[in-house]
């Protein structure tokens, strides 16, 4: 696996991979209107295969974004996730965070509870 810094040509993919693995992740938990006025507000209309998951490119990419807090003399790294995605939560808990605070996500015409989950570095 190799991280690089996107340069604006990519900003296609970078946009198609955000909508598709937030559509696989959330499209069972939601209506489906509001998933989709939440994708088309938030998101191109790209598609891409969802090859991801599970690939571990996002522990790659997890252990990138903390060293690179930890160079820039970060003293902790934080992050929001919904309260219903599991795997995700069960993911940064792997890595180090816990649950700090709740606030409040506005998914459309829905609001929904995130976890705020730190991790101290």
């Amino acid at each position: 696996m190799k991280l690089y810094k996107c340069r604006p040509e990519d900003l296609d993919d970078v946009i198609s991979i955000g909508r598709e693995t937030y559509s696989e992740t959330f499209h069972s938990m939601n209506r489906p209107e509001t998933m989709e006025m939440y994708l088309s507000e938030s998101f191109s209309p790209e598609k891409i295969e969802g090859e991801f998951k599970g690939s571990g490119y996002g522990r790659y990419v997890m252990e990138k974004v903390l060293s690179l807090a930890k160079e820039y003399g970060c003293r902790y790294v934080w992050l929001g996730v919904w309260e219903k995605n599991e795997r995700a939560i069960h993911f940064y808990r792997k890595m180090g965070f816990e649950i700090s605070d709740t606030h409040t996500f506005r998914m459309g015409d829905e609001l929904q509870n995130d976890f705020v989950m730190k991790r101290v570095l």
